[in-house]
């Protein structure tokens, strides 16, 4: 985990709200930009006559399960148990896939702060703000960083299903929601996974640590954006973007804000 992560916003009066309020939203993948998101290769259940048994043993074996359908099951010639555990399994997979997307939320963070692409997508083409977080917080102890590969997962529907008949940890579906096409890799991209779309979460407000102000960002929204801090937070940084005149870079310096209302009258 690297010691602060930034996350980029644009210029708008949300942002000023989230600023003010000292939160940050999950928001449903649903809704993101990435075509891809959580997309896996065709769900496929691979023949494994071990596994097949241990399917045979949990369903024969279950006193939750009527024993009609316990003594069919058992029963069943191996070859139409086999049909029928991957399909029980496949469409498990699917479900589980597409009640994780309806229901859990993320929200996304980034180990740059300086990145051109970033600056251009997320924060209004550079007219908007990034702000920097300690990782110490709480909030961060889930972070998951986010892998880049050049092709979707390929999950076995039968490993998962039975990690999950044996009460273990479903991973996988976490892992899906971290793993990106390779083309995203710039974004260097950790996410913090909640069991609810569109919860809000408030952070302390020792957990900002400063505020990157875009090279396009105006200077009425920047005042307010200090103003708003300097009544509930004065230990944080503020930095004001420039573009390079040498290189493709945004280049930040550090600044001290004074209201209008302290500066000394001649």
């Amino acid at each position: 985990m690297p010691p602060s992560l930034f996350r980029y916003y644009p210029a708008n009066l949300q942002t000023l709200e989230n600023v003010k309020r000292q939160c940050f939203y999950f928001g449903s993948v649903a809704d993101f930009n990435d075509p891809f998101e959580c997309h896996i290769l065709p769900p496929a259940a691979k023949d494994d006559n071990a596994s097949f048994q241990e399917f045979r043993d949990h369903y024969t074996q279950n006193p939750e399960i009527p024993m009609e359908i316990r003594s069919q099951l058992e029963h069943m010639d191996m070859a139409a148990f086999s049909r029928l555990i991957k399909k029980v399994a496949i469409d498990s997979l699917v479900k589980t896939r597409e009640d994780f997307i309806a229901q859990r939320g993320v929200t996304c963070f980034s180990e740059r702060n300086e990145n051109l692409l970033m600056w251009s997508h997320y924060s209004s083409g550079g007219a908007g703000l990034c702000l920097e977080f300690d990782t110490a917080s709480d909030v961060f102890r889930k972070a998951r960083k986010v892998q880049y590969c050049e092709k979707p997962p390929e999950i076995d529907a039968l490993e998962v299903t039975l990690h999950s008949i044996k009460d273990q940890d479903a991973t996988w579906i976490e892992k899906l929601y971290c793993t990106k096409p390779m083309d995203w890799c710039y974004e260097q991209e950790w996410r913090v996974i909640h069991v609810q779309r569109g919860a809000v979460y408030h952070y302390p407000k020792e957990c900002l640590k400063g505020v990157y102000f875009g090279p396009r960002c105006a200077f009425h929204f920047i005042e307010t954006v200090c103003l708003i801090l300097q009544g509930q937070n004065r230990d944080v940084s503020f930095w004001r973007g420039s573009m390079s005149h040498t290189e493709y870079a945004v280049e930040f310096t550090k600044f001290t804000y004074t209201p209008a209302a302290d500066v000394p009258r001649s």
